[in-house]
């Protein structure tokens, strides 16, 4: 019994051993677990700091990316968005729900100037890129973006996907597609403008035209057409430039008010205004040539009325590859185009008809000069082979007269008598004519002289009659001017004359005096004689032509005609006025300077 006990001790105290030992094992591992639990507990506490500075940090900084105004955009490496910034909810009207998840490149239907595989590549090899976008707004609206991408690298190294930041850049693209539109424009103008002025020739201009708007202006195709007035009213086309392939010659174009002749170029001659087609697909006026005009190219056109002598003589044409190419300052320089060729046409066709007039003035004047020169020697000879056979008719009457012893009646001596004085005027008016012919082809040369000088020598010459007839001549201080000196004194010794012939029963007084106005002088002979109606003013400068019966007044009629075609030689004009009992007044106005004028008359003769 004592045994068994023993043994039953010693097993119950194996196993208190054994149970101790579990319990320090246990009570080890609950120690390594609660110290375990408390270092977990202290990291997570730690990495939750961490996390909500961090999320602190993110909060800032994507307040701080909302500030910018331009867009910025997270995605991954499947391109999808994983942030979206309010820049880039401003720029392209999309919300974060709305573009959250989405593929980048379709939401914003992305047009990449290389394939998007290139750009990635060379964002991963040089860690960024840098370019030019164009994308769409929800409203569906185009838009161009200035694009810069960055690589994001995540804790292992590698890349996560694309920081992208895109600055909205339409306004300052469109401005520089005004400029560079309005650039090309005024280049083509300018060099246009020059064409103008080396070309004599309409056809070599309107070819140099539009060579200049497809090579400098960048247009693919320009043209000129002439409006016919036939029954179709069609145009012509004279000159293209460009990418044509037969697209006029296929076009039928007409200027009528009809289905064809409703396009620019119609309109434009039609009307007499400028015309564009923004949109060759959209604009139905463009229906007729659209399918023509589509496979060279033709997305919008503009049209110029050419207008020469306020007439529309055709148009001209120039053609774009884009849509809505010509804007309105593009289109005003073109509009200035237009008008200095209608001015340079003008110009050439006036030159043209000019050169045609004096070519046929030149004819003329030669047959003038001719048929003057004919009548001159004419009038010489006449004047001068009759006067012998007139003087013996004089001699032979007069002689008859004083031989009447032969038995002449009275009758007969009275016819004789007639017969005298009839050729003694002959005589007369034969040396008044003979005078007349001498007056161009006696002339002399131009020379600087004093007119009071002349003047006086002039009344000289009538001292006799000055005593006789109590007549005083009052000579004022007169200008001196370039003329022929003969011909000159001739013009005074005859108005002189004029004056005392047509005198009245009062003491006759001749006044002359002179005043210059800008290039010409005028002088004036007033005398107080008989005067004359002034519905004779014209007249009386006419060769022959009398106021007075010759039983009246003696004279030939000639001299006032002399007077008329000395000044006339000298460029000048003379006019009279009077007023019957109370005299008369002679105008003549000459130039200073006969070389200068002469020149000038030259100068429009080749």
């Amino acid at each position: 019994m004592a045994t068994v006990m023993f043994l039953g001790w010693i097993v119950t105290l194996g196993g208190v051993i054994v149970l101790v030992r579990e319990i320090r094992r246990r009570r080890r591992i609950e120690t390594m677990l609660r110290e375990s639990r408390y270092e977990l507990d202290r990291q997570v506490r730690e990495r939750t700091k961490e996390l909500v500075q961090a999320t602190e940090e993110l909060r800032d900084k994507a307040e701080t990316i909302d500030l910018v105004h331009d867009a910025v955009i997270v995605r991954d490496c499947e391109a999808r968005i994983t942030f979206w910034s309010r820049g880039a909810e401003e720029t392209y009207g999309f919300t974060p729900e709305q573009a959250l998840g989405q593929v980048s490149h379709e939401l914003l239907k992305t047009a990449f100037p290389t394939a998007i595989a290139d750009i990635e590549k060379t964002a991963m090899e040089k860690g960024e890129w840098k370019g030019e976008l164009k994308h769409r707004k929800a409203s569906g609206e185009p838009i161009v973006v200035d694009s810069r991408w960055a690589v994001n690298i995540g804790r292992e190294g590698k890349p996560t996907g694309f920081l992208e930041v895109n600055r909205d850049i339409t306004a300052r693209k469109i401005a520089e597609g005004k400029l560079r539109k309005a650039d090309r424009a005024f280049k083509a103008l300018s060099e246009c403008n020059h064409a103008m002025v080396r070309q004599t020739e309409e056809m070599e201009l309107f070819s140099e035209v539009c060579k200049i708007m497809v090579e400098t202006g960048g247009y693919r195709m320009a043209w000129v057409g002439f409006a016919e007035n036939d029954a179709c009213q069609s145009v012509r086309p004279i000159v293209c430039a460009g990418y044509d392939e037969g697209y006029l010659a296929l076009a039928n174009l007409t200027w009528a008010d009809n289905e064809r002749g409703r396009g620019p170029c119609g309109t434009s001659i039609r009307t007499g205004k400028m015309s564009i087609s923004q949109n060759a697909l959209t604009n139905p006026a463009f229906v007729p040539w659209r399918t023509e005009a589509t496979k060279r190219g033709y997305a919008s056109s503009v049209s110029l009325p050419l207008i020469v002598e306020n007439r529309v003589i055709g148009a001209f044409t120039v053609y774009a590859s884009e849509a809505d190419a010509f804007d309105e300052e593009e289109a005003n320089l073109l509009s200035k185009l237009a008008g200095n060729i209608s001015y340079g046409v003008a110009a050439m066709r006036m030159a043209k008809e000019r050169l045609r007039s004096e070519k046929e003035l030149r004819v003329y004047a030669s047959r003038l000069e001719t048929i003057n020169a004919e009548l001159q020697e004419f009038a010489f000879v006449a004047s001068h082979d009759l006067q012998e056979p007139l003087r013996k008719i004089q001699t032979f009457c007069d002689l008859a007269i004083k031989n009447r012893a032969s038995g002449l009646g009275t009758k007969t001596e009275d016819y004789l008598e007639r017969v005298a004085n009839s050729a003694g005027r002959m005589r007369q008016l034969l040396r008044g004519l003979l005078e007349f012919s001498r007056i161009a082809s006696g002339a002399q040369s131009f020379t600087r002289i004093d007119l009071t000088e002349t003047a006086r020598e002039a009344a000289d010459i009538f001292e006799p009659t000055l005593q006789e007839t109590g007549c005083e001549i009052a000579i004022h201080e007169l200008p001196s001017i370039e003329a022929d000196r003969s011909q000159m004194l001739h013009l005074f010794q005859n108005l002189i004359a004029n004056s005392l012939k047509y005198r009245n029963d009062t003491a006759p007084r001749i006044e002359i005096w002179g005043e210059i106005k800008s290039d010409f002088c005028e002088i004036a002979v007033k005398d107080n004689g008989i005067g004359f109606e002034q519905q004779y003013c014209g007249l009386i400068f006419k060769p022959f032509q009398r106021l007075h019966k010759r039983d009246e007044y003696s004279g030939s009629g000639m001299g006032l005609a002399i007077c008329r075609k000395i000044v006339e030689r000298h460029a000048g004009a003379i006019s009279g006025c009077g007023e019957p009992g109370k005299g008369a007044v002679f105008t003549v106005r000459l130039p200073l300077k006969q070389a200068r004028l002469e020149s000038v008359l030259a100068a429009g003769l080749p």
